[in-house]
């Protein structure tokens, strides 16, 4: 069968109401078609396939990229394995009880010397000693066989209360406060695995242990690009094992799938057929088959039970990627289309949204994760609308089972401010973020998830409320970050926990820049003393960075201007209109400032409360002048006349 080029483009999307390892693959003539993703390895001789949650999602509009990767299996070591930790504690002359609790096993050494031993001892063991006014060396050492684990280490004075030992590490001079762990996957201490700081000694892993890392889970990543109206992606595990795509029809649509070794069709009722390469031999099964071949079939609906599943799997070898993409002229085989996808990430990466500065905190729970999460919600909202729609029986509601009317709206207005942020330009929210349709996508969500949520959203509200020109308290921490939910090879990203800390950061990132009805407003608030950057803020079709501390701020647009205002106390407001101009209205602390621009050749003109400004030659490729007042507007025209930056929305 010959390749057949679509008619229009194909997008991948992940689609979490439906399961965290879901993903739909639609087109304008083809019926949605849902993929199940699933990994199987072989920690302690397993060998069946796990599906689990979203660990990581990137999305770069831009370019089109995304990745997402889930753990998809327990970790590699929850038993057999053994700590050894290290520290100098000087706290004078004094006597005192050290406390030692641990199961298994655990030896603390003081000084070189065997001190305290505890073998599966709740209540531990304690020993009152006078230390001398020097530093001690502290040793201990932890072995875990199976079952329950933990231990502490604990001191007081005499009828004090008890607390954690908290000795210092590193050479003097240069030292931490905290223990130096070496973790090991023996229990004899011979494998080192990692070193941490650790602040304290108080474990109580249970039937778990501290392997518990990204990088000790077994983790499939699925990255891909829409280039040239085709999906290119391809599949990377950090262990040796199988994938498994499992194919289903959401709206129960019937079309054809058919296969071979290398190939998979996708034959709609109406349409011409989308051809899918491997790059790896691929093997086909059903109910009742296991085959290199699979003849045409119709497709399941989405979890029928007694449907017959159709699915190919393929291996996998750590750190190898395997290909998933549809052929045309440019990509005909694997390594071209990873060359693809190797440059949408390198320019997606280079284009990444990031804060720094005394805000760079907001950096893993916003710039990271809010374009992802807006994404998937939108995607996972548009699929929900269509599949509730003929479910529905007229003038039927679904009712919102965790969230009142007002946390709805708190929830869709801060998904719009996410997209004014990092999707300028998107299609009205209304269609897709309907009031009886976004809560369903988190009826898969813990109760931890929610009440993290629901907090969220409750600041988010209180932020909304506070005049611009007021001081902002910072939000509270969510009530449940997605590590804390539970072990980390079974709960992950929750989406509510996860959009939680978006909207939260979001909240205090908006009290200092925001989107406004005429572009962007900015401001730091009266003799802010903060320092903040923010890099790659998409703002209409272009990228800016924007910078500011105690004695100003630079806004620069990346594909040329660029102004820089010193002695500046407050920014109310900037904006870029059609004709090219930039407009600040400020507020100048000590009646004079200073004013840069650039690049040179653009400026056309440059005023200050509305009377032309005197420019004057400074560094190179740009000029400079004064402003005087307490307050006023400066606008800079530049040659460019017919684009719009800030755009309206």
């Amino acid at each position: 069968m010959g390749v057949s080029r679509p008619s229009s483009a194909l997008e991948l999307h992940p689609c979490v109401w439906l399961g965290w390892n879901q993903f739909v693959l639609s087109d304008k003539h083809l019926p949605a078609v849902c993929i199940q993703v699933d990994l199987m390895t072989h920690p302690g001789g397993s060998h069946s396939f796990t599906p689990a949650g979203i660990l990581k999602g990137e999305s770069g509009k831009n370019d089109s990229y995304c990745l997402c990767s889930w753990p998809a299996g327990p970790p590699d070591r929850q038993d057999n394995f053994s700590v050894r930790w290290t520290g100098h504690w000087f706290p004078g002359e004094t006597t005192c009880e050290i406390r030692l609790r641990a199961d298994d096993r655990a030896l603390l050494r003081l000084d070189g010397e065997n001190f305290l031993q505890a073998d599966h001892s709740p209540q531990g063991v304690t020993r009152t000693v006078h230390l001398s006014p020097k530093r001690h060396r502290f040793e201990v050492e932890y072995s875990e066989s199976t079952d329950t684990a933990f231990i502490f280490v604990d001191w007081r004075t005499p009828g004090g209360s008890w607390g954690p030992l908290i000795p210092q590490t590193g050479d003097p001079g240069r030292e931490l406060d905290g223990w130096l762990g070496e973790y090991y996957l023996d229990q004899k201490f011979t494998e080192l695995a990692y070193t941490h700081i650790d602040p304290f000694i108080g474990f109580n892993w249970k039937d778990s242990g501290p392997f518990e890392r990204a990088e000790d889970l077994p983790t499939l990543t699925w990255e891909w690009s829409h280039s040239h109206d085709r999906v290119l992606s391809q599949f990377i595990s950090n262990r040796d094992g199988a994938v498994r795509l499992s194919f289903s029809s959401p709206g129960g649509t019937p079309f054809t799938l058919e296969g071979g070794n290398t190939f998979i069709n996708l034959v709609p009722l109406e349409g011409e057929t989308i051809r899918f390469y491997v790059d790896e031999p691929v093997t086909w099964s059903s109910s009742q088959s296991r085959s290199s071949n699979l003849p045409p079939s119709h497709l399941p609906p989405l979890n029928h039970q007694d449907a017959e599943r159709i699915s190919l799997e393929f291996p996998v070898k750590a750190g190898q990627p395997i290909r998933l993409w549809q052929p045309n002229e440019e990509h005909q085989t694997g390594s071209a289309a990873g060359q693809s996808i190797a440059q949408a990430r390198a320019s997606s990466q280079n284009a990444q949204f990031q804060i720094e500065g005394d805000f760079s905190r907001l950096n893993a729970s916003l710039a990271e994760k809010s374009g992802w999460w807006t994404d998937v919600l939108l995607s996972s909202s548009a699929m929900l609308a269509s599949s509730t729609e003929s479910a529905a029986h007229p003038g039927e509601t679904p009712s919102p089972e965790h969230f009142t009317p007002a946390q709805v709206q708190g929830l869709i207005h801060a998904i719009s401010s996410c997209c004014h942020l990092f999707f300028p330009g998107s299609p009205a929210l209304e269609s897709g973020l309907l009031n009886r349709q976004l809560p369903l996508l988190f009826k898969t969500s813990s109760p931890a998830g929610i009440a993290s949520l629901q907090s969220a959203l409750d600041h988010w509200s209180t932020c909304c409320q506070n005049n611009p020109g007021e001081e902002a308290s910072p939000p509270s921490p969510p009530v449940c970050q997605p590590a804390h939910i539970g072990p980390l090879s079974w709960r992950t990203d929750d989406l509510a926990s996860g959009l939680a800390q978006v909207v939260n950061a979001l909240a205090e990132l908006s009290q200092i820049v925001k989107t406004t009805p005429d572009g962007l407003g900015f401001g730091l608030g009266n003799n802010s003393s903060s320092r903040m950057t923010l890099k790659n803020l998409k703002i209409g079709d272009r990228l800016w960075d924007i910078s500011s501390n105690q004695w100003g701020a630079r806004f620069e647009d990346k594909s040329g201007g660029f102004i820089q205002i010193d002695a500046v106390s407050h920014i109310k407001d900037l904006k870029v209109n059609k004709k090219g101009s930039w407009i600040a209205d400020l507020e100048i602390s000590g009646n004079e400032g200073r004013v840069a621009v650039g690049p040179s050749e653009r400026i056309r003109s440059a005023s200050w409360q509305k009377k032309p400004l005197l420019l004057l030659k400074g560094k190179a490729g740009e000029q400079q002048g004064k402003i005087n007042g307490a307050s006023g507007r400066l606008e800079i025209r530049f040659a460019s006349e017919d684009e719009t930056i800030l755009p309206r929305y």
